[in-house]
């Protein structure tokens, strides 16, 4: 479904309802038909706890900006990166290029504690006094968003320096750059295919109508001593901090920068809520259980994922329980002790009735029109009584859909 303009309150209301957008593109698989069930996953930043692997990416990352990429050793517990989104690319028609300020909202980091610690002379070798040793700060279980500071902060006696700012997405050659190494080394693509209008309409274009600058389309620049290495385009919306793409520098993947990057996100959607205290969700896109690459998702703990029938959350260690069983199942109310799964096929579409289409509204030759106007047009109906079923009548009563009869 193609959206020209959209308030990011309302497209709050359709990521909540399963929605999700590829540029001004809106779309929500058909989880009762697709070979791969995708459900909408969230994580409460606040309740957040890191895993083991977790905490060693991030150790990872405080190794080589210590000491250099020879200290970082290959470690075959720690899973290859993973794009923290799916990348349903779609190739609509061109849109106008988005234009932004270019305001920056950097978090504030600590600078972490080091201690000295005495070197004991070798003989005949040059006299060595004391060294900075950093404390071991990541092996403590504290907030994601100290844990991430530790690698920020900066450290004169580092060798590498690694800087991250959060800024109004708008185009640039490095980003574009990047986007295409990426594109090419990680998914193959031709790079005669990977033009600046792609690029603008997948990862620029959006149908946002931003009356608050401080929401809308971000991109998160990660910098290696000044070199861009990773963008983590971002959706910041009334409730939660949603993430849309991650492009890195293939040179660098020995960072695992996929999960670092997710851990930022979480992190950045803490740093946000002191500003506005209503986001506190971090949306990582779908997740899919019958595709074992796509379970990484929910190694990001207390997840949850969305019921596509009652649009209630259900946390994601519940509802593996019945999704291990059946792939297409309703979630909500279910028994965790005795969980019987219900194929969502199975389950009678919601009746929609005449109330329900009051809400519709069309914009009929610059005119707003209601939609039961138009009752003898079946295919209309049909059309506007599926987009019910799929969101509810609270999404659907605030969007205006073009249509043109015949």
């Amino acid at each position: 479904m193609w959206a020209y303009s959209l308030t990011v309150q309302q497209y709050q209301k359709m990521i909540d309802c399963g929605w999700r957008r590829s540029g001004q593109y809106l779309y929500k698989p058909d989880i009762s038909k697709t070979c791969c069930p995708a459900y909408t996953i969230r994580l409460n930043a606040f309740e957040f706890q890191t895993s083991k692997g977790q905490v060693k990416v991030l150790k990872k990352m405080q190794k080589f900006l210590l000491r250099g990429k020879e200290a970082v050793k290959s470690d075959s517990k720690l899973k290859l990166d993973e794009d923290m989104t799916e990348s349903m690319e779609v190739d609509p028609t061109p849109a106008k290029k988005q234009t932004a300020p270019t305001d920056l909202l950097e978090p504030q980091c600590s600078v972490p504690d080091f201690e000295m610690t005495e070197i004991e002379s070798k003989p005949n070798a040059p006299p060595a006094n004391v060294i900075l040793k950093a404390k071991p700060v990541l092996l403590r279980k504290t907030g994601i968003e100290n844990l991430i500071s530790t690698t920020e902060s900066h450290n004169p006696l580092n060798v590498n320096q690694l800087e991250v700012k959060l800024e109004r997405a708008v185009f640039s050659n490095d980003v574009y750059e990047l986007y295409v190494k990426y594109q090419m080394k990680i998914h193959d693509d031709e790079a005669n295919e990977l033009t600046p209008e792609k690029f603008t309409r997948f990862l620029l274009d959006t149908p946002y109508d931003v009356k608050d600058p401080n929401y809308g389309i971000f991109y998160q620049k990660y910098f290696i001593n000044d070199k861009l290495v990773a963008v983590g385009v971002l959706d910041i919306l009334p409730n939660c901090v949603s993430s849309v793409y991650f492009i890195y520098d293939p040179d660098f993947g020995h960072l695992s920068l996929g999960t670092y990057s997710a851990l930022k996100e979480i992190s950045t959607t803490i740093m946000l809520n002191q500003k506005y205290p209503d986001i506190k969700y971090y949306y990582l896109g779908y997740y899919i259980h019958s595709c074992q690459k796509m379970r990484y998702k929910a190694q990001y703990k207390p997840s949850q994922l969305l019921c596509p029938y009652t649009f209630k959350w259900v946390y994601t260690s519940d509802a593996i329980k019945l999704l291990d069983i059946e792939k297409t199942s309703v979630l909500a109310d279910l028994d965790s002790s005795n969980p019987i799964p219900v194929k969502l096929s199975s389950v009678p579409p919601r009746e929609i009735s005449l109330e329900d289409l009051r809400h519709a509204k069309l914009l009929v030759n610059h005119k707003m029109q209601p939609a039961l106007k138009f009752i003898n047009d079946l295919s209309l109906i049909k059309d506007i009584k599926e987009l019910i079923q799929a969101s509810g009548v609270d999404v659907i009563k605030d969007l205006l859909f073009i249509y043109n009869p015949e």
